[in-house]
C-alpha cells in the first residue's frame, strides 16, 4: 500500500533539513533494534534527495508516494525530532505530520 503526500519544492527543502542529521549517525553503534528504524529513515533520506534534485526548478506542489511502512517512519522520525530548526522549516514539518495523520488512519 502506498501512501501520497502532496508538497511543494519548499516543504521538500524542509523534510530534508529535518532529516540532515541522519547523515553522521554511526549505524555501528546502534542497538539491534535500532538499527532497523535508522535504516527506514535512511531509505527515506535518499528518497527524499532523490525527489529534490528532481525537482528543482519545479514551483508547483506535486505528489511523492512511498510504501505505509515508510510513512510510518516518516511520521514517528517527524513527531520526535527534537532539533533547532527555522520557523518555516518547523511549520512544514507540522504540515506533513498532519498530512500522515489523515493518510495513516
Amino acid at each position: 500500500m502506498k501512501i501520497e503526500l502532496k508538497i511543494n519544492r519548499d516543504q521538500l527543502n524542509a523534510i530534508n533539513t529535518i532529516m540532515a542529521p541522519l547523515d553522521v549517525i554511526n549505524f555501528q553503534s546502534l542497538p539491534r533494534s535500532g538499527k532497523s528504524n535508522l535504516a527506514a529513515c535512511v531509505e527515506l533520506r535518499h528518497k527524499f534527495l532523490q525527489k529534490s534534485i528532481k525537482q528543482q526548478h519545479n514551483h508547483k506542489p506535486f505528489k511523492i508516494s512511498i510504501p505505509y511502512y515508510l510513512a510510518e517512519h516518516l511520521l514517528h522520525y517527524l513527531s520526535n525530532f527534537k532539533g533547532n530548526l527555522s520557523p518555516f522549516d518547523a511549520n512544514a514539518g507540522l504540515i506533513i505530520i498532519n498530512q500522515l495523520h489523515q493518510k495513516l488512519l
